[in-house]
This record gives C-alpha cells, sequence and structure tokens, in this order.
C-alpha cells in the first residue's frame, strides 16, 4: 500500500480528497500529450508513468471506499418514525365526514358525461 502512496508522492495516512488531487497533479504532468513526438523515448516514459499513477489510483480508491464502507457499517440504525395513530374518535369523525360527502353528491349529482349529454338534449334524468 505504501507504494502507492510513494507513486502519487504522499504519506500515508492523508485524506481521499488530498489522494485525488495528487492524482490529478501527476496526470497533469505525465501525460503523453505534454511530450513532442519527436521524443518517442519520453512519450513511452510518460505512458509507463501513467499507467502506474493510474493504477496507484485505482488501488487507494478502492482503499478508501472499503474504509467508508467500515464506518458506515459502525453507525447505529436508526429506527423509523412512526406515524402517530389515529384514535377512535378522528376515526370516528373521518368515517363521518366520508359518508356525508357520500350523501351530497348522491342528492345533487354533478353533471358529467351520458347526464351532461342528456342534459344539453333536454331529456331528464332521474337521480339514483
Amino acid at each position: 500500500m505504501n507504494e502507492f502512496f510513494k507513486i502519487l508522492k504522499l504519506k500515508p495516512g492523508v485524506t481521499f480528497q488530498q489522494v485525488k488531487q495528487a492524482y490529478r497533479e501527476r496526470v497533469r504532468f505525465w501525460h503523453p500529450y505534454r511530450f513532442p513526438s519527436v521524443s518517442k523515448r519520453l512519450q513511452e516514459r510518460a505512458h509507463v508513468e501513467l499507467t502506474r499513477i493510474n493504477e496507484a489510483y485505482k488501488k487507494l480508491e478502492i482503499h478508501y471506499q472499503s474504509k467508508e464502507g467500515q464506518e458506515k457499517r459502525k453507525r447505529p440504525r436508526r429506527l423509523k418514525q412512526q406515524k402517530p395513530q389515529k384514535n377512535r374518535r378522528q376515526k370516528k369523525n373521518l368515517l363521518h365526514r366520508k359518508k356525508l360527502l357520500h350523501k351530497r353528491n348522491r342528492r345533487n349529482p354533478t353533471l358529467t358525461g351520458a347526464r351532461a349529454e342528456a342534459a344539453g338534449k333536454g331529456i331528464l334524468f332521474h337521480p339514483r
């Protein structure tokens, strides 16, 4: 693990954000497009270094993810908050309101669909 930190020129124990920053700096420095195409040897070296840097970053990323996963597992689980249950009176009132609405709708039916068409033609519709 220490060799991956050395490749990125870091000391062990740094945060993942610091690893990410160092990775970006090293990639900028060793990217093959920075070197002239005339110098094949330099481009090959840059390619090798870039491969090593990518490998080190991937290994460290996995290391830090597993570390975070362990920390998350240590945290105690939070229980879901239960909704307060309605008492008998509240339930009764709710049922009463529903019944009233149903009765109102039966007494004064709204004109929709076939009833609206019938009303438009002057046909009388008997309410249910």
